[in-house]
């Protein structure tokens, strides 16, 4: 579906649905997901593009969460366990199992990491993917052949999974328009409508392409806003105490050669109590997280130059060689939307666990959570909202639904049930199916793809969030952006000058994944 398909449709909506997500985000589009397959009609609202906000800025992987072992979290844990295997059986063709090393260089810190492996193992249960264990310096090095050896006293080996999280993204949204809901991206909630009782009964859409208005009816709202969901909440009118406390992840991505394995290093200390990773992913590696409060929740969070020092600091312990500024060829920043009040305490040691609740007027509010969860949130955010708008309830159908589960060796196997659309478009077009920059693996039926099928409209955008290469190589994107343009303007029907602004605009949303100013393609760099 074209973005101008969905707004025909939106158009042509007459009777109103039963459920409108605002928020297109990890939770939002499981939410539509879920709805949809359960038989509910069903729309979703994005102000920006899919992908845009935190759900594309994750660490890439589906984890229990080793460290939340530590902050005493063994529920959360215990629960982001059992949806991993999930995620694995329903999209093994975006979700992957991955091995896991994490060095030791004291006593203390093997036997330390030894028991909450033990403790981690035995919380997946039946679930487990393999038997973590200890590895000798020669086998580490088999798997880690960067790490730090002086001082280096083994390391321990288990097992979680890696994704890809804006394509895992774009597939339960896909999935939920083939189950029959609308989802519309660059389409803002500028208000909420009260019904005959008072209650919430509907949203004020501003469409920010066309810079029109619709009135959309809705028997229950759900604020799936994320780090934005207070505003979200703001729209009833009352003032309400903050519920969600952001936080900031930073991660670096820099060329293979740093980390050439392909298992993900575990950095095991950082100096607030924390872990950091090295993380293998799309030909190139991936180091993060920092975690810090911030008081300002942008739409384009920007990397500050003291995370980026904090992982190249944590990377100078652990690897050797290690990357320095000049090797980083992108940067990003996503905000972490934490449930509860922000209190000034370390966001580090802030639950990842996640809150529903329900406003006086109607409102159904989802606070925190993360990717690997994303889909018990869906269901219980459902259940809540059909129960409080006195809905008949339906069974929840996701646990089990495959909708990525194609094989992963496959070509565009990442696309999920669109795999095959893309692999004969590619066929009939060879030059499309070739990369458009030696330096990224982005090809050009992918973008084709994105405006026919994924609702994309901006160069910056397709660059970004439908294929990663921003995320790999800001510099190469943005080079890339010409030829990106003139294959959407194509299939957009778009002119020469729409095809400059969106190369400039391209450009600047480049810089905001670098550490340098980019110079316009073609020029001098």
């Amino acid at each position: 579906m074209t973005r101008d398909q969905a707004c025909a449709r939106l158009e042509s909506e007459n009777d109103g649905f039963d459920i409108v997500v605002i928020g297109g985000g990890a939770s939002g589009a499981g939410i539509a997901f879920d709805a949809a397959w359960r038989g509910y009609r069903v729309a979703l609202f994005e102000r920006g593009a899919f992908g845009a906000g935190t759900s594309s800025r994750s660490s890439k992987l589906i984890h229990g969460g080793l460290r939340y072992l530590g902050l005493g979290q063994l529920g959360l844990v215990r629960e982001a366990l059992h949806e991993r295997a999930r995620l694995l059986a329903n999209a093994p063709a975006i979700v992957a199992p991955l091995g896991f090393v994490i060095p030791t260089y004291s006593r203390f810190e093997r036997c330390k990491f030894r028991l909450g492996l033990a403790l981690y193992d035995r919380l997946a249960g039946a679930e487990r993917l393999q038997r973590s264990h200890a590895l000798d310096t020669t086998q580490l090095r088999q798997c880690a052949p960067t790490v730090v050896s002086a001082g280096l006293r083994g390391a321990l080996w288990y097992a979680d999974a890696g994704f890809d999280d804006s394509r895992l993204l774009l597939a339960l949204l896909a999935g939920a328009r083939r189950a029959g809901a609308l989802t519309l991206n660059h389409a803002e909630v500028t208000a909420l409508l009260p019904d005959s009782n008072g209650r919430i009964g509907g949203v004020v859409v501003h469409d920010r392409e066309s810079d029109r208005e619709h009135e959309v009816r809705a028997r229950v709202v759900i604020n799936a806003g994320g780090p934005y969901g207070d505003a979200v909440r703001a729209l009833e009118g009352a003032t309400r105490s903050a519920h969600v406390a952001p936080s900031q992840g930073t991660h670096i991505v820099v060329p293979a050669r740093f980390h050439p394995g392909r298992d993900v290093v575990v950095f095991p200390r950082t100096h607030d109590g924390r872990i950091m990773f090295a993380i293998p992913w799309h030909g190139h590696v991936v180091l993060g997280t920092t975690d810090s409060p911030v008081t300002e929740t942008r739409a384009l969070p920007r990397a500050q130059a003291a995370e980026v020092d904090e992982i190249l600091d944590v990377a100078r312990n652990f690897l050797d060689p290690a990357p320095q500024r000049a090797d980083i060829s992108s940067v990003f920043a996503g905000l972490r939307p934490l449930a509860g009040a922000p209190d000034g305490a370390a966001t580090a040691r802030r639950s990842r666990e996640h809150t529903l609740d329900v406003s006086a007027g109607g409102l159904v509010s989802v606070s925190g959570g993360k990717w690997t969860t994303y889909r018990l949130i869906a269901e219980q955010a459902v259940d809540l909202a059909v129960a409080s708008a006195g809905m008949a309830p339906r069974q929840c159908t996701t646990r089990d639904l495959g909708f990525a589960d194609g094989d992963p060796a496959a070509p565009y196997a990442v696309y999920g049930e669109d795999a095959p659309a893309l692999a004969t478009l590619a066929s009939a077009d060879p030059a499309l199916a070739a990369p458009l920059d030696p330096r990224l693996p982005c090809t050009g039926v992918e973008y084709v793809w994105a405006c026919r099928a994924e609702l994309a409209v901006h160069v910056g955008e397709a660059l970004a969030y439908h294929t990663r290469a921003m995320f790999l190589d800001a510099a190469a994107a943005s080079a890339m952006a010409p030829r990106v343009a003139a294959l959407m303007a194509a299939e957009l029907g778009r002119d020469e000058a729409w095809i400059a602004a969106e190369v400039d605009a391209a450009r600047q949303l480049a810089e905001a994944f670098s550490l340098t100013p980019i110079p316009a393609p073609g020029t001098p760099g």
